[in-house]
């Protein structure tokens, strides 16, 4: 009976603070990009909630991989090459998927399947470089790297929302470029386990990026 007091009271805390218990549980998904029987790197894939609340991008690596965190839910994605241009998907392939928290899977692989580019307009498109770095604790310490982050991207002024995986200690090339729309983002972090972690207050929590530019953007943490 305590327990189930506990963690009613750990609900309403939740539910008073803005959030709920679902809203922190994620996955990372591993999406896969292939044309003509090819992994194909620096592919655009747009990953979109099907309840409209966000949209996140990853660009495919070397190998043609790209990696996700992403909330629990459904959505459907859509693929551009580096400039924007539109790809068709393979017609055979499903272009909408589910994420759920009972998966037992270590890894859920997507696969990005597209047969040609679309004619018409490109999106617009810029690319930042997502790092995170340990904040220095000292005077004359320099910022160390961070083992990678789940970084949350809002943008302003619309507070639509996406998850992008950062660089950091011990991940593989590729891992941080990420694809946003021209705009204006705040973003705060959390652990692999989707633990919230406290940004250095002196360094910015939020960017802009511009059509074509690719910027860096440090996630700084704090540790006392």
């Amino acid at each position: 009976m305590k327990t189930i007091v506990k963690l009613f009271i750990v609900c309403i805390m939740l539910l008073l603070s803005g959030c709920d218990y679902e809203q922190l549980l994620f996955r990372e998904i591993y999406f896969q990009v292939v044309s003509n029987h090819s992994q194909r790197p620096q592919i655009v894939v747009q990953v979109i909630s099907q309840k409209g609340t966000g949209e996140s991008f990853i660009l495919s690596n070397e190998i043609g991989i790209g990696f996700m965190p992403l909330r629990i839910g459904k959505y459907c994605y859509k693929a551009y090459d580096i400039n924007g241009q539109a790809l068709q998907l393979d017609s055979e392939q499903p272009s909408c998927f589910s994420v759920r928290k009972n998966q037992l899977d270590v890894q859920d692989m997507i696969g990005v399947v597209f047969t040609d580019v679309i004619e018409g307009d490109p999106i617009s498109i810029g690319f930042a470089h997502i790092v995170a770095l340990k904040a220095k604790v000292s005077i004359g310490e320099t910022e160390s790297k961070h083992p990678s982050v789940i970084v949350r991207v809002i943008s302003q002024p619309d507070n639509r929302e996406s998850f992008v995986l950062s660089s950091g200690a011990g991940t593989g090339k590729g891992i941080g470029m990420v694809p946003f729309r021209p705009g204006n983002y705040c973003f705060d972090v959390y652990d692999r386990n989707a633990q919230a972690l406290k940004l250095d207050s002196e360094h910015p929590s939020c960017f802009t990026i511009h059509k074509n530019e690719t910027i860096e953007v440090k996630t700084v943490i704090q540790y006392m």
